[in-house]
């Protein structure tokens, strides 16, 4: 109750009651945290979510500790609803100013918790700590509210694992059907929901919302942290993750948690391909190293995590990943990192192994360096005397015997590469050893920059998102693709790394991105970028700046654009712009312009690509994709919605980029020479209900109006690579009875037509039975009582046309067909 002061029993009383602080009699408070501790008196303290809490302005709590010259840690649980609270702390007899932190909580209900380290210079000294209502922001008399909720004083550990009481080893496999111990702190948009469930802590949320996701460009999600370990200092943590976001968006660990703003993380995301070792020290993020490589839906993956003094080594199911030098945070708790839909299992925190042992810190596998040189590093725990010998290939061998271990290797052939460290004693024997592969030498590092349609929003198609030399792995964009066929190209090495962020503008990504993007990709040397679309508002779209100059280019889309190029050109990058894409709607869910081709926001888009190709200095060209999907054509059937390429767009994108960056001249329509298969003339693609030709897999959507998906795809027909056009399943297109001309496109090339019919048909239109060969095969879908037979047709480039779904003498089919168009 209100009244009622809990303590541990057993302990002699170090914290004060809590004086009240202004006019206000405090009343009983609710928390969206909850504290536990053995030996509670007068009651058991066993998630308790209680606490007091005052109202008005001017009012709150103090409480006091003892000081002397010992270093103390005194943790402050406090609450807020709706309001801002002043939080002072000071010791008597000191000459240090008052500590004074505003913590703020603009609207709901939010527990925050504040870890004071003091010492003092003489014995018998107090630490007073207050914490007054400073702002409210509603107006009701108790809309507002500050709240003391717990309080923990500890003296802080001095080295080995454990520290404040908290002992090593330490495991946590939910079989009990709490997560106790573990508190929530949720930094995005949208709440999260932490819970157990049958024996794994599950957090099923998409917690990112939009830009309030990011901090500049690193992202924000909720985590769970293990408040008892705040003083831990050397460990090794590991826990068994599964990501089930099908967006795929964060999940991760973060250890040497001290707060919200001091911590180290790995996360692992798939939208926009990485993982990443990261650290924010006094709110501000780094990154200390990472690879393109995200994570697989629904795969459970080991992640270990072991910090030794300023050593940071990473682990992925055993295999060492990532290992570093960094000294910002010596102490701090596990924690469990949560963006989108996950599960977690089997935590273990434990003292640090006696064994030797040796992970390599550069060159990171699946890596590629621009230059012709490999430098590497090594770092070692409990090395014995000896030396670390670096092999590349194999082959050539660098010795060093002293930490820290490097070598660099020069004039390395242009290919694939391999670096192994080896950790010998004294007496010449192999202790420990570690090899990173497909390290490539003299490719090119390809940075991507720009917004949702940089980073893949709806490409569907997942099966070109993974790099065929393993470097890249996501769920949508265009990366992947452009990576392999520059390297088939090329014959040489390259990544290419997606760095855009969905409804950012040219504004947005000079000034609170670039700076963060440009400092954690420091090695790529390319930078490929196109912005415009989210410029181009139809409420108040960013001025061109067309035939600006000084000053007045200021704000403009010129100004911003050039400031992007200059910055990327300072940082070792040359730059590739290209011409914005055209907007086929107002909105991505709006109806289609009827008339895209000259409306006001594709005008202003036009300004903008009349900046990039003539006013915009030290930059190459890029593709035109203006010109592609609408200039000379309305190729509207590769959009999966107004703004956005789908998954058969997305790759001529791909294709766009490469021909761009291997010196293919360019044509007037750059879509009418490319090799990557499009369909030309899809009838009613302009015309509602937009028809659309796409790449499909298991699981995707095969109609432009319906939900039903893809269940199979017979192996034994030759239906890779092949175009599917997205039908209409209403009324008027399944129950259509054209003879011959219900729907048609045409080729560059000889293709074979598979039409996909509805296997409750009683007869086959005349059409389809009289000039196609039934191949016996099944396509498979979730729409109920519903299989497709499979008929196929040999084509020579041209004109195609076919027939209405229950044209003459056709009856039985309830289900509009299915069209696959494969290139011969």
């Amino acid at each position: 109750s209100s009244g009622t002061l809990n303590r541990k029993a057993g302990a002699t009383p170090q914290i004060s009651n809590f004086t009240l602080i202004g006019n206000e009699t405090q009343s009983a408070a609710g928390s969206n945290a909850s504290y536990a501790w053995s030996n509670g008196t007068p009651l058991a303290a066993t998630n308790t979510q209680t606490g007091i809490r005052v109202f008005q302005v001017g009012n709150g709590f103090q409480i006091t500790a003892p000081a002397d010259t010992n270093s103390r840690t005194l943790k402050v649980y406090v609450g807020l609803k709706s309001a801002r609270g002043q939080f002072t702390a000071s010791i008597s007899g000191s000459s240090l100013p008052v500590y004074s932190a505003l913590i703020n909580q603009p609207s709901g209900l939010g527990s925050h918790v504040v870890n004071l380290d003091y010492q003092a210079a003489s014995a018998g000294q107090t630490l007073t700590v207050r914490f007054i209502m400073e702002t409210r922001y509603q107006s009701g008399p108790t809309a507002s509210q500050l709240n003391l909720e717990s309080a923990a004083l500890v003296v802080s550990g001095a080295g080995g694992g454990g520290g404040g009481g908290f002992t090593l080893p330490f495991t946590d496999d939910f079989n009990d059907g709490n997560a106790q111990g573990w508190t929530v702190t949720d930094e995005a948009g949208n709440p999260s929901n932490w819970s157990v469930v049958t024996g794994q802590y599950r957090q099923p949320n998409q917690v990112r919302a939009g830009r309030v996701n990011f901090n500049e460009s690193y992202h924000l999600g909720s985590f769970s942290y293990l408040a008892a370990g705040i003083e831990l200092q050397n460990y090794r943590a590991t826990v068994d993750v599964t990501p089930r976001g099908e967006l795929g968006d964060d999940i991760g660990v973060m250890f040497r948690y001290q707060d919200s703003n001091n911590y180290y993380r790995l996360t692992f995301d798939s939208r926009y391909g990485y993982t990443r070792l990261e650290k924010r020290v006094n709110g501000q993020f780094s990154a200390l190293a990472s690879n393109s490589i995200g994570y697989e839906f629904s795969q459970v993956v080991t992640v270990a995590v072991e910090v030794v003094g300023s050593n940071i080594l990473v682990y992925l199911d055993g295999d060492p990943l990532f290992a570093v030098l960094d000294s910002s945070l010596g102490q701090g708790t596990f924690a469990l990192y949560s963006a989108a839909d996950s599960r977690f299992d089997n935590v273990s925190i434990q003292n640090i192994a006696s064994a030797s042992r040796v992970v390599l810190s550069r060159p990171i596998a699946h890596t590629v360096g621009a230059i012709n040189s490999i430098s590497a590093s090594a770092i070692a725990i409990n090395p014995p005397a000896g030396r670390v010998d670096f092999v590349l290939d194999d082959s050539t061998t660098i010795s060093d015997f002293s930490a820290p271990y490097s070598a660099t290797f020069n004039n390395v052939a242009q290919g694939e590469h391999t670096i192994q460290a080896r950790l010998f004693n004294s007496g010449g024997a192999l202790v420990a050893s570690d090899l990173n592969t497909v390290i490539g030498s003299g490719g090119a590092n390809y940075l991507t920059i720009g917004d949702s349609i940089t980073n893949g929003a709806r490409d569907n198609f997942s099966s070109d998102n993974a790099s065929a030399d393993g470097r890249i792995l996501g769920f949508q964009g265009y990366q992947a693709s452009l990576n392999d066929a520059l390297t088939q190209t090329l014959n040489r090495q390259h990544l290419v790394v997606n760095e855009g962020i969905g409804g950012d503008t040219s504004a947005l990504t000079l000034d609170q991105r670039l700076d963060s993007i440009l400092a954690r990709n420091s090695d790529s040397n390319r930078m490929l970028m196109f912005l415009g679309t989210n410029d181009a508002t139809t409420s108040l779209p960013i001025p061109s700046g067309l035939g600006c100059t000084g000053a007045a280019c200021n704000g403009t889309f010129k100004g911003n654009m050039q400031d992007i190029i200059d910055a990327a050109s300072n940082s070792g990058k040359s730059a590739f712009v290209a011409l914005t894409p055209p907007s086929f709607g107002a909105s991505a869910t709006s109806a289609p312009y009827s008339n895209p081709l000259n409306t006001m926001r594709n005008n202003t888009i036009q300004e903008y690509n009349q900046v990039v190709l003539n006013q915009l200095t030290n930059r190459s060209l890029g593709p035109n994709l203006f010109q592609c999907f609408l200039g000379a054509a309305n190729r509207f059937s590769l959009f999966a919605d107004n703004f956005h390429p789908n998954g058969l767009g997305y790759s001529v994108i791909a294709q766009l980029w490469h021909d761009i960056l291997t010196g293919v001249s360019q044509t007037t329509d750059p879509c009418t020479t490319l090799p990557r298969f499009t369909l030309g003339n899809l009838s009613r693609s302009t015309v509602s209900p937009f028809l659309k030709q796409n790449l499909i897999e298991v699981g995707d959507e095969y109609y432009v109006n319906e939900g039903f998906t893809i269940s199979s795809i017979p192996s034994d027909q030759s239906l890779a690579g092949g175009v599917w056009i997205m039908n209409s399943n209403a009324s008027a297109d399944r129950n259509n009875t054209n003879a011959s001309n219900y729907l048609s496109f045409s080729t560059d090339r000889n293709v074979t037509v598979y039409v996909g019919y509805d296997n409750r048909a009683t007869q086959l239109p005349a059409w389809l039975n009289n000039n196609y060969t039934n191949t016996g095969a099944q396509l498979g879908v979730s729409q109920a009582g519903t299989q497709f037979t499979l008929y196929r047709r040999n084509f020579t480039a041209g004109n195609i046309s076919l027939g209405g779904n229950l044209a003459a003498p056709a009856s039985g089919a309830q289900a509009s067909y299915v069209v696959i168009v494969v290139p011969q």
